[in-house]
């Protein structure tokens, strides 16, 4: 039997009770995961300024089910005194979604493995912080948001201070219907170990997916890269941003201080689309002499775009590749 009415939304705060609370605002749960349980799907959690984590009854990973937007608080620094922080002390994945769903205002720190595990779904975080993941015994595709078959919107997002070298990527999407929206985000101080085919910070596709076809369309704009490096040691198409065979752009971003052995910004594919980078800022990055701005094949775009200090503009790699 849930507690609160159909559509209320349901607060929860580290004040608060799950043995004696009723979810209201004047008397909230203590966890998120108490708060999931009374109601199921479709609704509204929001989230008090403080910790959630297992002391607090938190049960990771948390199964947030269709339809339900988590919102939390952020304030003047990323802390519990001031922010909704989530907290999965290296244990276990933090999020795992299989339908609709958004997370807002959240800190998500300590995840073992994924932060956020999506599938088949539509997955919104927007205005959150994801840091300190711990590597994973195995190796795991993306430490940060692993979704395939998902609709990504990232917005106004930090992504900071991640060292997972038996992972793959930070951010890894793909399989038919998926779709890629960066907005408005920053991605700094980076590490990943790649060492795989198509393997990067961020990547689009590709094998481990199960292929690229039917995959949408790929985003990028208003959002820094900085201080990033990639350990990637298969040639052929790693780097920091890789993107598979749909239509691509990059709008107002900066890419700096990032050093990979061979790109920054690559797109793989023979669908026919066209890159276009507009607008944006590769200062001081390292890639041999690999491409800051790369296409395997196919024409690349590149509009109002300022290279400083990088060890390459762009290779070609194909006969059928240009600028």
């Amino acid at each position: 039997m849930f507690c609160c009415s159909a559509g209320a939304a349901i607060y929860v705060s580290g004040a608060g009770s799950d043995a004696t609370g009723d979810g209201s605002e004047a008397n909230p749960y203590r966890s998120l995961t108490h708060a999931i349980a009374s109601r199921g799907t479709d609704t509204e959690i929001r989230a008090a300024a403080g910790s959630y984590d297992a002391a607090n009854g938190e049960a990771f990973p948390i199964a947030v089910p269709g339809g339900v937007s988590i919102t939390g608080t952020r304030g003047a620094d990323d802390t519990a005194a001031t922010s909704s922080v989530v907290d999965a002390g290296g244990t276990a994945r933090m999020f795992d979604l299989s339908a609709m769903g958004t997370l807002r205002n959240l800190v998500m720190t300590g995840a073992l493995g994924n932060t956020v595990a999506a599938t088949s779904c539509t997955l919104t975080i927007d205005n959150c912080v994801i840091t300190n993941v711990t590597d994973a015994a195995v190796t795991e595709f993306a430490s940060a948001i692993y979704c395939p078959k998902t609709v990504l919107n990232l917005l106004n997002t930090t992504i900071r201070d991640i060292t997972t070298p038996s992972a793959r990527h930070i951010v890894g999407i793909g399989q038919s219907g998926s779709k890629l929206t960066v907005s408005g985000c920053a991605f700094r101080n980076l590490r990943c170990g790649g060492g795989n085919y198509g393997d990067g910070i961020l990547t689009m596709g590709w094998e481990y997916f199960g292929g690229t076809g039917g995959m949408v369309s790929a985003t990028i704009s208003d959002t820094v890269f900085d201080n990033i490096y990639s350990a990637q040691t298969w040639r052929p198409d790693g780097g920091m941003v890789i993107i598979w065979d749909v239509p691509f752009t990059v709008e107002r971003c900066v890419f700096r201080n990032i050093t990979c052995p061979y790109y920054v910004l690559n797109y793989r594919g023979w669908g026919g689309y066209i890159v276009n980078v507009r607008d944006s800022l590769f200062y001081n990055n390292q890639t041999g002499d690999f491409g800051s701005a790369n296409r395997d094949s196919g024409p690349i775009v590149l509009r109002n775009c300022t290279f400083d200090n990088c060890s390459t503009v762009s290779r070609i790699e194909r006969s059928d590749a240009k600028l």
